[in-house]
């Protein structure tokens, strides 16, 4: 299991072993880059970062699609690229936050600065999906919703599914006050395994709370790779709970 860092035109990426031997296009940008919409101010040259990472990710799409991120569950079925909106930098799917299709040459891109960003693929239906996590889609279980929406309409077997986890917050970078820890404590019963104290903050390990929906959802856990890298703490990434208005954001970019 390897999850490696490499470099492309000056830019530094990650790309995982596992997914260029399942022929997965990908990669994830780092700091080297900013990927966001709304952060990035120069436009030219964020249709330049766009481009330069669609060419490290060997992805050679007419169709980009991007979900318009509200922090939520919503999850997108792509069976028609032209059932989407335009924008300057590609199509994109209102108010979702998580994006699945079996089309092939569709670049799927999700964007990120902590939030927890995940990949899983079916290589027997030949499906991949992309889905951002933050708290608040953890809290509400996003990932239980790709894995039934994958399997209700494309017919994957759980136990087929690959996940990867790319960096995100960690549990001890991600501290919160009561309120939101007591939203997890409502809505998932062993919140003990997941919510720790430390002084008078609250922090939460959401890729555990992930990793542990996907097992309960049929993925089985040698399926499961981990980056074990905390977006806040390595300054390789962008990271919003560190660097607030002054961080930019990372993107995913899968492709079949």
């Amino acid at each position: 299991m390897s999850i490696k860092f490499v470099k492309y035109k000056n830019n530094i990426y990650l790309k995982w072993t596992e997914l260029e031997d399942l022929g997965i296009k990908h990669c994830f940008t780092t700091i080297s880059m900013d990927m966001g919409i709304r952060t990035c101010k120069d436009k030219t040259k964020l249709t330049e970062n766009y481009n330069q990472s669609k060419e490290c990710a060997g992805c050679l799409s007419n169709f980009t699609i991007f979900p318009q991120q509200v922090h939520l569950d919503y999850v997108a079925v792509i069976k028609n690229p032209h059932d989407t909106l335009n924008s300057e930098y590609g199509s994109y799917i209102k108010d979702a936050d998580a994006l699945i299709t079996d089309i092939s040459n569709v670049t799927l891109i999700t964007q990120y600065a902590d939030c927890t960003p995940i990949s899983l693929v079916d290589p027997v239906k030949k499906v991949i999906a992309s889905v951002h996590s933050g708290w608040r889609g953890t809290s509400l279980g996003i990932i239980e919703n790709v894995i039934n929406s994958m399997k209700e309409n494309y017919m994957s077997n759980p136990k087929d599914i690959k996940c990867f986890f790319w960096p995100s917050i960690s549990a001890e970078d991600f501290e919160v006050d009561q309120d939101v820890s007591d939203i997890f404590k409502n809505n998932y019963s062993d919140s003990e395994n997941f919510i720790y104290k430390k002084t008078d903050k609250y922090h939460i390990d959401l890729e555990y709370i992930n990793k542990m929906l996907a097992i309960k959802n049929g993925i089985k856990s040698e399926n499961i790779y981990l980056s074990n890298i905390s977006t806040y703490s390595d300054k390789r990434f962008h990271s919003y709970r560190r660097d607030k208005e002054n961080s930019g954001r990372m993107a995913l970019l899968m492709e079949i």
